[in-house]
């Protein structure tokens, strides 16, 4: 952004450089050269407003990145809970099935036993 002075300075340079520029054409050129400031701090200001933006957007998007990966850990220590239930409850389930098949087993005996008498 240009200081008020340098908006002053350099069309007085001009002047006394080229001795021909008139009161008007110094005051539009001290116009313009505010304008072209004013510009700038505005464009300055807008840019300032979208990298703030960004950076809000980037934030909300590692607060999500970080969550996810709590969700897929807990996730996974679910899975692992319920994989080490799986095989207690099939070695449960082989237990008994050995167990059933013992036990017929000797019904099987004592029944041919009760029919051989």
């Amino acid at each position: 952004m240009l200081k008020r002075t340098a908006l002053i300075t350099i069309p007085a340079l001009v002047l006394l450089m080229g001795g021909c520029a008139s009161t008007t054409e110094l005051k539009a050129s001290i116009d313009q050269a505010q304008r072209t400031a004013d510009e700038a701090k505005k464009s300055a200001e807008d840019a300032k407003g979208m990298a703030t933006d960004a950076k809000s957007t980037a934030d909300r998007a590692m607060d999500a990145a970080a969550k996810a990966q709590a969700d897929a850990n807990e996730a996974k220590s679910m899975a692992g809970q319920a994989q080490q239930e799986a095989a207690a409850a099939k070695s449960t389930a082989d237990a008994a099935k050995t167990s059933a098949d013992d036990a017929n087993e000797k019904a099987s005996r004592m029944f041919k036993k009760a029919m051989s008498k």
